[in-house]
Formats: C-alpha cells, structure tokens, sequence
C-alpha cells in the first residue's frame, strides 16, 4: 500500500522507516525484520521509542542500517532548472554505547545505552509534560 498524500509518503511494503525531526534532519533506519515496525506515520516518536527489529541483510547476522541526511540549498543554476534546488548532506553521528560514546565501524557490534538525562534533553517542554502523563498512566 502506498500513500502520498499532503506531502508526505507511506509505504507498508518497505522495511524501512523515515522520521523527520524538527531541526531538519532525517533518520533513515533500514534493514528491518519484516513486519516488526512498531511506529505508524503521524505517530510522535520520543528518545527511546522502539522503532522496530534488527533484519538480516545476508541471512545471517542482525543489522539495522541508519543514514542522517539534512537539506541544503543549492545555488540555482537556470541551466539545469529541472534539477532538484535542495541536495542531501550525510551525517556521521556519534552514538552512545557501553563502549562510550563512538562513531561506529562497519562489522562490528554494539550495544546502545541511554539515560533518562540524555532523552530529556532531546525533549522540548511539550513533549517532556506529555511524557509525565503517559508515564503516569
């Protein structure tokens, strides 16, 4: 199934998931265990929300692959109007691990560690009231 409307697309036949944030970027989690997602589209997903399972890539080792991109501008060439006038940039996070805090290498294994502190601070005021009353529930 496949939805595109007001800007936005869905597909259910992917594993995969895209979450915009509010300062631009977008995470791109891939490689998925079919049929695991456990977020829908509209949902607010808070620091430490169970997105989905690991997938295997090659039927034998559990992987999730992340991708952090942002837009920027580029200068309009009139040229070539057709062309995108926004281009993707990659980011090369550091994540939070029981090894530290680290940019992770190709084949190897981690374990990600999180602390309320560090949730709260991705958190606006909003967002942090909201948590208490689910919380509370």
């Amino acid at each position: 199934e496949t939805d595109t409307r007001e800007g936005r697309s869905f597909s259910s036949n992917r594993n995969s998931i895209k979450i915009e944030h509010e300062d631009g970027t977008v995470a791109h989690y891939c490689v998925l265990k079919a049929s695991s997602i456990m977020v829908e589209e509209g949902d607010i997903v808070y620091p430490g929300t169970p997105l989905a399972l690991a997938g295997t890539y090659d039927g034998q080792k559990y992987e999730t692959r992340i991708f952090i991109t942002y837009k920027i501008l580029k200068q309009q060439d009139y040229e070539h109007f057709k062309e995108s006038l926004t281009s993707s940039v990659y980011i090369d996070p550091v994540f939070a691990t029981d090894q530290g805090n680290t940019r992770l290498s190709s084949n190897q294994s981690y374990r990600a560690v999180q602390t309320d502190e560090m949730a709260k601070a991705e958190m606006n005021k909003r967002e942090l009231k909201s948590l208490r009353k689910t919380a509370g529930k």
